[in-house]
């Protein structure tokens, strides 16, 4: 069974109370018209509610956080960015000519030495 979450960027938002019109089972409004989340996590028959209070809300300070059951694998920074630069040079030369890559020409022999060829 899958459980979500509701979060309001509270910084975006300008109290207007119109998601707890929509989703009153999970948001209920302070003094001054801004939205109060219930952190408890919500089932699926709850998501046409949280969906539409997302939906009416005219800054789009909602957001839908599905909580997963099993913990998700994080890679490091590191190793991402490793990955990345492997796979971009070998795409990036694959199937060209040698001495053509990044789009450059080889060093030609010409009277001006360190002039390429365009």
């Amino acid at each position: 069974m899958s459980e979500y979450r509701i979060e309001v960027d509270i910084i975006a938002c300008d109290g207007r109370g119109v998601c707890a019109e929509r989703f009153p089972e999970r948001i209920h409004l302070d003094d001054w018209g801004y939205p109060i989340i219930d952190p408890t996590p919500f089932g699926r028959s709850l998501l046409p509610h949280a969906k539409g209070a997302m939906a009416a809300c005219p800054v789009l300070a909602l957001r839908l956080e599905r909580l997963s059951a099993r913990p998700r694998r994080v890679r490091s920074a590191i190793v991402e960015r490793w990955r990345h630069r492997s796979n971009v040079g070998a795409r990036a030369d694959r199937g060209k000519r040698p001495g053509y890559s990044r789009g450059f020409a080889p060093a030609t022999t010409s009277t001006s030495p360190g002039r390429r060829r365009p």
